[in-house]
Order: C-alpha cells, then structure tokens, then sequence
C-alpha cells in the first residue's frame, strides 16, 4: 500500500506468542525494510529495522546501528568497530556486513548497501542463546547468569574465584581451547600469557573496538578480545 510519509506504528502478530510492535517513519521514495524471526519468548525472537535518511554530505554513505543488548559487539566487513551504539562511514556503496554480537546471544548478520548522502538507521535485537538443560547435579534455583559459570566438577578452576567481586569477564570458550592476554588491545601487541575457558578475572575498562582489560592474578594488566569473554558488571 502506498503510505504518506510519516511515523507509522507496525505491529506483527505470530500464530502463536506475543505479538511484536515497533514504530517505523517512511519517507519520500526511501524502503524502510523489517525483519522479525520470533522465538518461544521474546528474548528468545531476532530480527532488524533498516530506514534510511539523507544526510548533507554527497559524497559519503553511514551506517548508525544500535543493538538489544546494549552493549554489542558490532563489526563491518569483518572489522571491528567497537561496542553499539555505533556509527561508521561506508567506504563504498558497495554490499557490506554488518556482524553484531554478544555473550549468551546468537550472532546476526545483516548484508546492507547504502548509497551516497543516506545514512542507514539499523536498529537490530538478538536472540538470547539456548543454554543447555541442566544437569541433575546443577541447582534448580540458578538464574541465567549462574547457568554460565562452571560446576564443581569442571576440570579447570576458574581464576582469582568462582564468585569474584564485579565487575569481572569470565572467559568463553574459543576454537584454540585459550585465548592469548596481550599488552595492547590488537592483535600483533605481544602476547603476555594464555587465559583458559570458564576462568574469571577482574575487569578494568573496555575500549571502542570490542577489547577488555583484565588484571592477571600477579597483578599484571593485559588485553583481551570482548568476543571471547563475557562481562559481569
């Protein structure tokens, strides 16, 4: 149907569950695209809201993007671009990705092409990851952040504690089986040493491209990268 450009309230409803609803603007000539995959519950459901806007610059193409949950991981091409809210300037009018990310939530990507003097509003919700059932040895009682650490009989010990003071990162598991702390937040920066899944270390900051620094039980301070570690604050 042709829509007069406004602030249109979309609502979508499933066969079964909750119905969903968002607001989107549409403007003259411009596609605004929804996407909506629902699951058994709400943060269980994925899905993205593209509109795009006009912006002063010709000669440049953007991309803003803002996540449930915030913060995200987000990544373009494959490059990190640090935690959402973000926005980036496009290099060409070309197909790009857009990766988003986070601990305990299923990993979307988004193709996306934006032309010049557009930017590109991109509002995008992950789905929490299943956690595996428990074990008859697990509480019932635990909650979602408490299913996330590691049982007694877990063969590694995580470090300093399994109960650390926030805010801390506790380390995922990686296709190595570690991941290497390094003295500066990229990837050629000498390594310090190797952390192992389920460990704990206590959190110092974070910076815009998705690394976290940790405090080593000598007390040294290195850097990981956020897409392997998931952050208690």
């Amino acid at each position: 149907a042709d829509l007069q450009p406004k602030a249109y309230k979309l609502q979508l409803i499933p066969q079964s569950g909750q119905p969903w609803e968002t607001t989107i603007t549409t403007k003259s000539n411009l596609q605004a695209v929804v996407e909506r995959i629902f699951g058994q519950s709400d943060q269980e459901s994925e899905g993205y809201v593209m509109e795009l806007e006009q912006i002063g610059d010709k000669s440049q193409s953007q991309v803003n993007i803002i996540t449930i949950p915030d913060p995200a991981t987000v990544r373009i091409d494959g490059q990190p671009k640090g935690f959402a809210p973000v926005t980036a300037t496009l290099t060409s009018q070309d197909n790009h990705e857009v990766t988003v990310s986070s601990a305990g939530y299923t990993e979307k990507r988004i193709p996306i092409a934006v032309p010049k003097g557009y930017r590109l509003q991109l509002s995008v919700q992950l789905a929490r990851a299943r956690l595996l059932e428990p074990t008859p040895e697990a509480s019932s009682s635990a909650q979602p952040e408490d299913e996330l650490t590691p049982t007694p009989k877990s063969k590694i010990t995580p470090t300093p504690s399994t109960a650390p003071e926030r805010p801390y990162v506790e380390i995922l598991d990686t296709p190595t089986g570690w991941l290497r702390v390094r003295k500066e937040p990229n990837t050629q920066a000498a390594e310090i040493t190797k952390v192992n899944p389920k460990e704990t270390y206590k959190f110092i900051e974070a910076n815009e491209t998705g690394w976290y620094k940790i405090e080593l039980p000598d007390g040294q301070e290195g850097w990981i990268s956020g897409q392997y570690a998931k952050l208690y604050r």
